[in-house]
């Protein structure tokens, strides 16, 4: 809602929603919105449905900028008991985020992820990822990894981004670690449709959407 009007001749946006943002700005402003929108995502690979396997999993938690560290502590507790569901539990902290995290590592089974290691890596790493109010959550989407928003990991509003009012991400529970099947079937087809709206490349490729940009530019520059 905080949002200025676009004022340009070309606006290049990551996705569907942040048009949509301009377009109600514009609206909430009383004010045209002439600017001529491409769709550009931040991504450099391609879009990967969320899975979930059998068997033990190794979930990656996610830690804010500014986290509460006292709410965070009976999370990890709770996961590290799950002793038939959970092989490791893996921390990233934000890379802002410079507390001493070392009253985290409850467990031999909880481990902070190197600093300047990728998002990717991380990805590549976990099964599933709790977040809290975060836009990592769309980029942990993207690469395929089944993520759950936890209330309380800081001090922001719940749910302030509305991904879970988006059906986006759903709520953790514990009961969610032993159910891949229930799990899965919020990740189907009525999600993927919803998550699009914010990650173009589940229905179109990058290249086209370079392709477009480029065409744009040079209909711009009149070349």
């Amino acid at each position: 809602e905080y949002f200025p009007p676009l004022s340009t001749d070309l606006a290049i946006l990551y996705d569907d929603a942040s048009s949509a943002a301009y377009r109600m700005s514009a609206e909430k402003n009383g004010v045209a919105s002439t600017a001529e929108v491409v769709l550009m995502p931040p991504f450099s690979n391609i879009f990967r449905q969320p899975v979930l396997g059998d068997g033990l999993k190794i979930v990656g938690l996610c830690i804010g900028r500014y986290p509460q560290t006292r709410r965070l502590l009976p999370i990890i507790q709770d996961l590290v008991s799950e002793t038939g569901c959970v092989k490791e539990v893996v921390l990233r902290p934000h890379p802002a985020c410079d507390l001493d995290l070392s009253s985290l590592l409850v467990s031999k089974k909880v481990s902070i992820q190197r600093a300047g290691r990728s998002l990717q890596d991380f990805s590549d790493a976990i099964d599933l990822a709790l977040v809290s109010n975060s836009g990592v959550a769309l980029e942990l989407l993207h690469n395929g990894v089944m993520t759950f928003y936890v209330e309380g990991m800081d001090d922001l509003a719940n749910d302030y981004y509305g991904f879970v009012k988006s059906n986006i991400l759903p709520r953790f529970e514990m009961t969610k670690l032993k159910s891949s099947d229930s799990t899965a079937m919020f990740f189907g087809k009525e999600w993927k449709n919803n998550y699009s709206f914010y990650d173009i490349t589940v229905t179109r490729s990058i290249q086209e959407c370079r392709e477009e940009v480029a065409n744009k530019f040079s209909q711009l520059l009149g070349v």
